[in-house]
């Protein structure tokens, strides 16, 4: 519940013939739960306190309070989940700047088109430690020092992206999911510094995208950060 590893304690035998329900959430996410699996529940809209219930006993007390037009109220909540604490591991490239590269990218290319207003991106790049240099044309810059050509290109930005396999294949390497804390958040926020977007007074962020392996890799990654989020497709 703290977002810290937890010793399992008992791990039941495989039952056959029990009552089980495909249980689904308000943010798209589902688990198939028996019966007597027990939750840690309150009723929405009230004062009231935790407590603990059996699969059944949710469905028994009813799980809709009321619709209103295409709105569903919900009479039950879950608890809120914290950001999944795991400690830094050693990354071959550094994850803002792949958010950023993802987000902003050329896919063949270590380039990203980045608007003269949009200076701060550079800044963090940089504070990374690696190298930015603006190119002619009017919003393209190149991430590395221009240097990498011949028995150097194995040093370049586009021989690591290359080697990372997101090179004309953009994605999160399944490193990058299940890394640190802090490095997670790097990531999200490179990419959400590029594709994402912020309401203004609604405390919402939406990142879009045409790549669904993207856009479902920054789905995990707000939920292991204890985002609630969702997935949307249209037009």
């Amino acid at each position: 519940p703290d977002g810290n590893p937890t010793p399992i304690l008992f791990a039941h035998d495989v039952q056959h013939g029990r009552p089980c329900f495909n249980v689904a959430t308000s943010d798209g996410r589902s688990i198939v739960a028996d019966a007597d699996h027990l939750w840690r529940v309150r009723v929405k809209g009230r004062r009231a306190a935790w407590q603990i219930m059996t699969t059944q006993q949710i469905l028994d007390h009813g799980l809709i309070t009321r619709r209103r037009s295409r709105r569903v109220e919900y009479r039950f909540s879950l608890p809120a989940q914290c950001a999944l604490a795991t400690p830094p591991v050693d990354l071959p490239f550094d994850p803002y700047t792949l958010g950023v590269w993802l987000g902003d990218g050329t896919a063949a290319d270590s380039t990203i088109t980045i608007h003269q207003r949009d200076v701060e991106i550079i800044n963090n790049i940089r504070s990374a430690g690696i190298p930015v240099r603006k190119t002619k044309a009017k919003y393209r810059w190149a991430l590395g020092d221009g240097l990498g050509r011949g028995r150097r290109d194995a040093a370049t930005i586009k021989a690591q992206l290359r080697a990372l396999g997101v090179l004309n294949n953009k994605h999160v390497p399944a490193a990058y999911l299940t890394a640190g804390t802090a490095q997670r958040l790097a990531l999200l926020q490179g990419l959400l510094d590029t594709d994402g977007h912020a309401s203004r007074g609604q405390g919402q962020v939406e990142f879009c995208s045409t790549l669904r392996p993207l856009a479902e890799a920054v789905l995990y990654l707000a939920r292991s950060l204890g985002w609630r989020a969702t997935l949307r497709e249209g037009m």
